[in-house]
């Protein structure tokens, strides 16, 4: 990592610090303001990073547009639960397409990844039946299965990607996606299962925003 990443990655890691307290205290202000610092951050980060490479394929920029659109996700989420949700599922295709991009421009066959599905599937299983169960409006029911079952789909995707290709950047992707799809299951169990505990949201703001820290730096080390 260059020195301007590293001092970066300390100021954002004390952002998110800050924002385990703004995010659970009483001042809204503070919180929407310490919420798009971040989201502000790790935009910044993707694009610095991306653009410090040179030659890199059209299909990389699906990154970028799925970072942004979780920016869009985060600012619209402090207004709207489904326009929020509605940005961030175009995020999650956006990133699933990408890693099908990566996998053939490997030109790995699809035979030696393919086994990310088993487990997309035992856990949206598991979701339906203990988070999504309560939930009670089956519109609502609908939408969040939908939205879960494509942060799953990328999560396992991404491990499927670093076990044929072992590298930094995919190690990077990997880690950062799967945060991103713990997160998710932070939230909406903080939502529909433990409604008004504080802990499901100190873990997303541990998981989602380090998670998208580490998608937007895995563009520095792409070839």
């Amino acid at each position: 990592m260059e020195l301007w990443q590293i001092i970066f990655s300390i100021i954002y890691g004390l952002l998110v610090v800050t924002y385990v307290f703004t995010s659970t205290g009483q001042n809204f202000t503070l919180r929407v303001i310490n919420k798009i610092a971040m989201s502000a951050s790790f935009v910044t980060l993707a694009f610095a990073c991306f653009f410090l490479k040179s030659n890199l394929p059209p299909w990389r920029y699906l990154a970028l547009l799925a970072v942004v659109l979780c920016f869009l996700g985060d600012v619209l989420l402090l207004k709207s639960f489904s326009k929020g949700g509605f940005a961030f599922s175009f995020g999650n295709l956006a990133f699933f397409v990408y890693l099908i991009c990566y996998v053939v421009a490997l030109k790995v066959h699809f035979l030696h990844v393919i086994w990310f599905v088993l487990p997309v599937i035992a856990l949206v299983l598991l979701d339906e039946k203990f988070l999504l169960c309560k939930i009670k409006k089956p519109a609502l029911k609908l939408k969040c299965t939908g939205y879960l079952s494509t942060v799953i789909l990328h999560g396992f995707l991404s491990l499927a990607l670093v076990v044929v290709h072992p590298t930094f950047e995919t190690a990077l992707l990997a880690m950062g996606l799967v945060l991103f799809m713990i997160s998710d299951h932070f939230l909406l169990s903080g939502k529909f299962v433990f409604f008004g505990k504080k802990w499901p949201q100190i873990g997303v703001t541990f998981t989602y925003y380090p998670g998208l820290w580490l998608v937007a730096l895995s563009l520095f080390f792409a070839i």
